[in-house]
């Protein structure tokens, strides 16, 4: 299996093949989890960093009611905790939502390595920065854009993001999310959702089928959502160690 682990880490920030070799051997091991398996609960220790090597999982706030906010997307490639600064307890739910395959990276280990390589350092760095930006453009989107620049943003964003991991994705990619996920994730309503939806297919800028998704007219939707993907290339760095310092 292509490890999309480092191919992410590598889009961010150069690593040796030496660098590289050591991370590998960190996640030799992994496991399958179905589909709305758990992968962390909230309020447990945090030994190992789970990784998503294959398929695509979120990371959820529950509430006592059974609802849930949808916080953040890990796609394959991504790291669940991606900061030295991670609590030693979880405060979120890790929740498979297709078919997972995960690596659990031991925290201690990780952070020796990082220690021992600058430069290992430096490209979670990287990520962390990354994903701090990317929570930070969710932000802007519940707070400002309206229910279609909502989704068409996500839409634009998972679509760069997967380009990232697997470049022959093109403007094709699986898109495993419900409609239920994408309200969890946008702050709106199933059946709003649906209808959004409907008005970009009927728009010819998307199609779904079977858990697919086309993106017919990039440049146009990118257009509508105003999206800029300047946030995944060129994460800010020192804005990020500024808001952890």
């Amino acid at each position: 299996m292509e490890n999309r682990f480092l191919t992410r880490l590598c889009s961010l920030s150069p690593l040796g093949a030496a660098e590289q070799s050591l991370l590998k051997h960190l996640i030799r091991k992994s496991l399958s989890i179905e589909a709305r398996g758990i992968v962390c609960r909230a309020g447990e220790p945090v030994e190992y960093y789970p990784v998503v090597l294959a398929g695509w999982a979120a990371r959820c706030h529950m509430f006592s009611n059974g609802e849930r906010q949808i916080t953040g997307l890990l796609l394959p490639g991504d790291l669940a905790y991606s900061s030295r600064h991670a609590t030693s307890v979880a405060v979120e739910e890790i929740i498979a939502l297709s078919v997972c395959r995960v690596a659990l990276i031991s925290r201690r280990d990780l952070h020796d390595l990082m220690e021992e390589r600058p430069a290992i350092a430096d490209a979670l760095q990287a990520y962390a920065a990354a994903e701090y930006a990317i929570s930070n453009a969710w932000l802007v989107s519940l707070g400002r854009r309206n229910a279609l620049e909502r989704i068409s943003h996500l839409l634009c964003e998972l679509q760069h993001r997967m380009h990232q991991v697997e470049a022959k994705s093109a403007n094709s990619f699986t898109l495993p999310l419900t409609q239920s996920d994408f309200a969890d994730a946008l702050g709106l309503t199933p059946v709003h959702v649906n209808r959004k939806l409907q008005d970009l297919r009927q728009e010819r800028l998307i199609r779904l089928k079977s858990k697919n998704i086309e993106i017919l007219d990039l440049p146009f939707l990118k257009a509508r959502a105003y999206f800029d993907p300047a946030y995944l290339d060129h994460a800010p760095i020192a804005a990020f160690q500024a808001e952890m310092t």
